[in-house]
C-alpha cells in the first residue's frame, strides 16, 4: 500500500510536538475529516463543522454521503470510491451540501490508510474551500456568454492586433463581416488590409497612424470586398495600449456591420439631391399649403418624395423607400385597383387629367385618405411618359365627415323612431324612413312643407305657433302631441322637439323625434286601471289580515294569559295542572296556526319586507340551537351543529332564523327517540348549501312532490306529532324571496335531509356585532314603580293586573278608555304606560301624540300592547315612537323583560327604538 501508518510510540517528543503544531496549523487552514472503511465519519475538525453547518456530534457516526449535493452524478461518486477503495489517493473538486441545504465547493484530497489485512481501514480527507472561486468562474462564464450574445445580436465583433508580431485575433463575429469562415480566429494585419476596398485603404491607414502617433480615437467607416466580390460597409472603433517607454504594442477595437444604414444614408442623400433638383425646376405652391409632392421616374421605377409627403404619413425624411412599388404597396388593398385603373386611363390618353382618391398606409398602422393629382413633365421620343410629378392632399377629415354623415343617415333611417327636421322658419327639410311610413309622405312631398300641416286641422296653427315660440325661447318640448297623417287621420305621438343654433345664436334647425304613442297610451291606461284595481284588492286583503290578526289574537291573549297564570298556581291538583297544560298546548298550537296562516297570507300578498344583509351563519345557528336544544334533550336526540366562524351569507337575519328553526324543529319532531340531527355546510361557486339531516322514518318517494304544499303533512296528521302543515310552505317562499333555494332528499327507514342554498357574502364586508343582551326577567332595583295600563278589553286589564300583581314593588292603575287614561296619567305621573292601540274613539296613536304634547308626560316611556302583529303595524309603531312593541297573546317572560328594560334603563319616549 502507498500509505503506511507510522507507530506513534516510535516518535520522539520533539517529533510529537512538531506533529501537534502541524496538526494545529492544518486545522486552521484546511477542512479535515476521517472516515472508516464504510465511509462513516469518525473524526472532523472545527473547519469541517463550520463549513458544513453540522456540529461534531451530528457528524460522528454518520455516513459521508449525507453531504452529497445534486451537482454530480452517480458515476462521479463511483469513480471516487473505486480510486480510494483501490488504495489510491484521489484529488479533485467536489460540491457538497450544508445542513441548511446550500451548496459549497472544495478542492479535496482523499488518502486511504490500510489495515492489517492490507485493505483500507480509514480515509482521511483534506479540503480547501473554493466556493468563492467557483462563483467567480461562473460569473465570468455568464459575463462572457452575455458578451457573445450581445455581439451576435448587434452583429459586432472584437479584435486584438499585436503590433509587434503583426498577429491579429478576431472574435467569432468578425470573420463573417469580412466574408470569411466563421471559425477563423487568427490572421495577419496584412490580410486585413488586403480585404479593405481599394478606394478606402488609404483612409483606414491614415486613421491607424493618427491613433498610433497622436492617440486620436480610432473610428473609421470603410468598405470591405468579400472573396465573392460583395462590397459591404463596416464601422471600426479602437485604441492602442503602450509599454513603459510609450511605444504602441497592442491595438484593441470593435467592428460593426453598418451596411444597411450606410446604404440608406447614401440613398437618402441621393434622394434629397434629386428632390432638390426637382423642386428647383418645379416650384409648387402646394408645398406652402402642406401638401406632399411626389416625383416618379417611370423608366427606373424610382419615386422621390418631399418632406411634407413623408410627414403627412408620419415618417421621418428619407424613411419611405423611394420606389413606385413601395408606393403601390402603401395603397389600401381595397383602393389599389381603382387607383391603377385611373393612372392607366390617364397614361393611355383616356383621361385629360390624373386625379383620384385613395387611402395610404401610415407609419402608426392606420390609413389616411389623400387626393392624388399628377401630370406628365417628361416624355420619351415615342410619346410615352418618362416622368410624372404630382401632389397628395390630405382629405382625411372631409372623408371622415362624409362617412359620419352617411353613417348618421343609415342609423337614422334604420331607427324605428320617426325623425323630422325643419329649418329655422318651420319648413321641413328631411324625414327618415320611419317618418315616411307613419305619416305617408314621400321625401319630395315633405320638402318645404310647413310643420303645421302635420298637426290636426282644428288647432294645427295654434300648436305650431306654440311649438315655434318654445323653440325660439330656447325651450324644448318632451311629451304627448297630436299629429295628422297624409290621409287625415289623427294619432297621439310622444315627441321630443329640440333645436340647433348657428354661431350667432339664431335657431337654424328644428327637429322632432317621435313615436306613435296611441297603442302605448291605451296600454298604459289599462295597466293603470289594472294596477289601481290590484292595489285596492291588496289593500282590502291587508285590511282583512290586520282585522283577522287583531280579532284572533285578542281572545287568545285571555286564553293563554290566564292559562299561564293558572300554571303558576301551586294549589292546583295534578289533574287540574294537566288540564291547564292541555289548554296551553292547544292554545299554543292554535296561535302557531294563526301566525303561520297570516305569515303565508302576507307573503302571498307581497306584504312582507326583507332586509338582505351580511349574516354570520355561526351566530344564527347558535341562536337556533338554544331554542331547539330543550326539544332535542327531551327525546335524547343528539345535535351535531358545528360550523366554522367565517361563513357569512346574504340574507334577512330574522327570516333566516325562522327558516333554520323550522327545519331543525321538524328534524327533532319527526326523528326517532335517541336519534341524531346534524347540520353541515358546503361552499361552491359563491353559494353556501346548509343541510339539516335526521335519522327519522324518512318520506316515501311518492309523497315528496307534495312536501312543500300548504296544509300537507304527508300522513303525520294521524300521529301524535303536532304541526300545521304550513311551515315548509312558508320556508320555501322565504328562501325564494332571499334569492335562495330549498330542497329535500329522503330514504325510508334511514332519515331525511333538507337543504337550503344562499349566496355567500364577503366576510370582509363586516358582520354586525351582537347587541348587548339584557337578561330577561332581570331583577330591577327594589324601588316602587307606578304603571298605567290603558285597554278597552276588561279581560286584558284583568290579565295585566294579575301579572303585575306578582311584582310587589309595582303599583298598577288601569283605564278602560284613552280619555280616562290621559286624566290618570296627568294625576299620577306614572313611570311607564302600557297602551292598547285599537280602541273606540281615540286610538293608541292619538293618545301617544297627546302624551308627547304634554311637557309633564312626554318623558314617560309607552309600550304598545296590541294584537296588531303585521310587519307594517310594527314598523308604524316604531316610527310613532313607542318605547317597545309587544304583540298579543302575551308571553310572560317577554312581557316582564320589556317592562324591566324600560324601567331600568329609563328609556325616554322621544329617543326610544321599538323592539318587535
Amino acid at each position: 500500500m502507498e500509505n503506511e501508518a507510522i507507530p506513534l510510540q516510535s516518535l520522539q517528543p520533539d517529533e510529537i510536538r512538531s506533529l501537534a503544531r502541524l496538526a494545529y496549523v492544518l486545522d486552521q487552514h484546511a477542512i479535515v475529516s476521517v472516515t472508516d472503511a464504510a465511509g462513516r465519519i469518525i473524526d472532523a475538525n472545527p473547519l469541517f463543522c463550520e463549513i458544513s453547518g453540522y456540529s461534531r456530534d451530528e457528524l460522528l457516526g454518520r455516513n459521508h454521503r449525507m453531504l452529497k449535493s445534486t451537482r454530480h452524478g452517480a458515476e462521479f461518486y463511483a469513480g471516487i470510491w473505486a480510486t480510494i477503495a483501490g488504495g489510491r489517493t484521489w484529488h479533485g473538486e467536489i460540491c457538497n451540501r450544508r445542513k441548511d441545504g446550500s451548496e459549497y465547493w472544495v478542492r479535496s484530497t482523499i488518502v486511504p490508510f490500510p489495515g492489517p489485512d492490507g485493505r483500507p481501514e480509514q480515509y482521511i480527507s483534506i479540503r480547501t474551500d473554493i466556493t468563492a472561486v467557483k462563483q467567480q468562474q461562473q460569473a465570468l462564464l455568464i459575463s462572457e456568454e452575455r458578451l457573445r450574445r450581445g455581439q451576435a445580436a448587434a452583429n459586432i465583433g472584437t479584435w486584438d492586433w499585436n503590433m509587434v508580431t503583426g498577429e491579429l485575433f478576431w472574435s467569432e463575429r468578425i470573420a463573417p463581416l469580412f466574408g470569411l469562415p466563421e471559425d477563423l480566429r487568427e490572421t495577419r494585419y496584412a490580410a486585413f488590409l488586403s480585404a479593405i476596398h481599394p478606394d478606402d485603404r488609404e483612409h483606414v491607414l491614415a486613421a491607424v497612424r493618427a491613433t498610433v502617433d497622436e492617440d486620436r480615437p480610432y473610428e473609421v467607416e470603410h468598405r470591405v470586398v468579400w472573396p465573392d466580390g460583395t462590397v459591404r460597409w463596416l464601422l471600426e472603433r479602437g485604441a492602442v495600449t503602450r509599454d513603459a517607454e510609450g511605444n504602441a504594442v497592442h491595438m484593441l477595437g470593435v467592428v460593426q456591420d453598418i451596411h444597411e444604414r450606410k446604404i440608406a444614408e447614401l440613398s437618402l442623400a441621393e434622394s434629397e439631391q434629386r428632390l432638390r433638383e426637382t423642386q428647383a425646376r418645379f416650384s409648387f405652391a402646394v408645398e406652402g399649403a402642406g401638401d406632399g409632392v411626389w416625383d416618379w421616374d417611370v423608366a427606373s421605377g424610382r419615386m422621390m418624395y418631399s418632406g411634407h409627403y413623408e410627414a403627412m404619413l408620419g415618417y421621418a425624411p428619407g424613411e419611405i423607400e423611394p420606389s413606385v412599388k413601395a408606393w403601390m404597396r402603401s395603397v389600401h388593398p381595397a383602393d389599389i385597383a381603382s387607383a391603377q385603373a385611373r393612372m392607366m386611363d390617364y397614361l393611355g390618353g383616356r383621361l385629360p387629367t390624373f386625379s383620384t382618391e385613395y387611402r395610404l398606409h401610415c407609419k402608426d398602422g392606420g390609413y389616411k385618405w389623400v387626393l392624388c393629382r399628377g401630370t406628365v413633365v417628361e416624355r420619351e421620343p415615342d410619346g410615352r411618359a418618362r416622368r410624372l410629378i404630382g401632389i397628395h392632399s390630405d382629405i382625411s377629415e372631409s372623408k371622415a365627415a362624409e362617412e359620419r354623415l352617411a353613417l348618421f343617415r343609415r342609423v337614422i333611417d334604420a331607427s324605428s323612431q320617426c325623425v323630422g327636421i325643419a329649418d329655422g322658419t318651420g319648413r321641413l327639410l328631411y324625414q327618415n324612413r320611419a317618418h315616411a311610413r307613419l305619416l305617408g309622405y314621400e321625401d319630395d312631398e315633405i320638402a318645404g312643407m310647413p310643420v303645421a300641416r302635420l298637426l290636426p286641422l282644428d288647432d294645427g296653427g295654434v300648436l305650431a305657433a306654440q311649438i315655434f315660440g318654445m323653440v325660439q325661447d330656447a325651450r324644448g318640448l318632451v311629451g304627448q302631441l297630436p299629429m295628422r297623417r297624409k290621409d287625415g287621420t289623427v294619432f297621439t305621438s310622444f315627441s321630443n322637439i329640440g333645436f340647433v343654433k348657428d354661431a350667432r345664436g339664431q335657431t337654424q334647425y328644428i327637429f322632432n323625434i317621435f313615436t306613435d304613442f296611441t297603442e302605448e297610451l291605451a296600454r298604459r291606461n289599462e295597466l293603470a286601471e289594472a294596477k289601481d284595481t290590484a292595489e285596492r284588492a291588496n289593500q282590502a286583503k291587508s285590511d282583512f289580515l290586520s282585522s283577522m290578526s287583531h280579532e284572533l289574537r285578542t281572545p287568545m291573549n285571555a286564553v293563554l294569559g290566564f292559562a299561564q297564570l293558572l300554571e303558576c298556581d301551586d294549589t292546583l291538583t295534578a289533574d287540574q295542572r294537566d288540564n291547564v297544560a292541555e289548554i296551553l298546548k292547544a292554545g299554543g298550537h292554535l296561535l302557531t296556526l294563526i301566525n303561520e296562516v297570516l305569515d303565508l297570507a302576507r307573503i302571498e300578498a307581497g306584504r312582507i319586507d326583507l332586509s338582505l344583509e351580511p349574516v354570520a351563519l355561526r351566530e344564527a345557528v347558535d341562536d337556533c340551537r338554544q331554542l331547539i336544544q330543550p326539544l332535542a334533550a327531551a327525546r335524547a336526540i343528539v345535535l351535531e351543529m358545528s360550523l366554522p366562524d367565517e361563513l357569512v351569507v346574504r340574507a334577512d337575519r330574522t327570516r333566516l332564523k325562522q327558516v333554520l328553526l323550522n327545519l331543525l324543529s321538524n328534524a327533532v319532531k319527526y326523528n326517532r327517540e335517541g336519534g341524531r340531527v346534524s347540520l353541515a355546510a358546503q361552499c361552491r361557486e359563491g353559494r353556501l348549501r346548509l343541510s339539516v339531516s335526521d335519522t327519522g322514518a324518512g318520506i316515501a318517494p311518492e309523497r315528496m312532490a307534495a312536501l312543500f304544499e300548504p296544509f300537507e303533512r304527508l300522513g303525520a296528521e294521524a300521529s301524535a306529532i303536532e304541526g300545521t302543515g304550513i311551515g315548509l310552505t312558508i320556508t320555501r317562499r322565504l328562501m325564494e324571496l332571499m334569492g335562495g333555494e330549498i330542497g329535500a332528499e329522503s330514504r325510508v327507514g334511514e332519515g331525511s335531509t333538507f337543504w337550503i342554498e344562499l349566496f355567500l357574502d364577503d366576510p370582509a364586508s363586516g358582520v354586525l356585532a351582537p347587541l348587548g343582551e339584557v337578561e330577561p326577567g332581570a331583577a330591577p332595583e327594589v324601588v316602587e314603580r307606578r304603571i298605567l295600563c290603558v285597554d278597552d278589553n276588561p279581560a286584558n286589564l284583568k290579565l295585566v293586573a294579575q301579572l303585575l300583581g306578582r311584582r310587589s314593588h309595582i303599583r298598577l292603575t288601569s283605564a278602560h278608555t284613552p280619555e280616562l287614561g290621559l286624566e290618570l296619567a296627568r294625576v299620577h305621573r306614572p313611570d311607564l304606560i302600557l297602551l292598547d292601540i285599537n280602541m273606540p274613539g281615540m286610538d293608541g296613536y292619538q293618545m301617544l301624540a297627546e302624551l308627547a304634547a304634554d311637557e309633564r308626560l312626554r318623558h314617560v316611556p309607552v309600550i304598545a300592547v296590541t294584537a296588531n302583529a303585521l310587519p307594517r303595524d310594527i314598523e308604524r309603531g316604531r316610527a310613532a315612537g313607542f318605547a317597545d312593541y309587544i304583540v298579543k297573546p302575551l308571553v310572560i317572560d317577554s312581557f316582564f323583560a320589556a317592562i324591566d328594560r324600560c324601567l331600568n334603563r329609563g328609556v325616554g319616549q322621544a329617543g326610544a327604538a321599538a323592539q318587535p
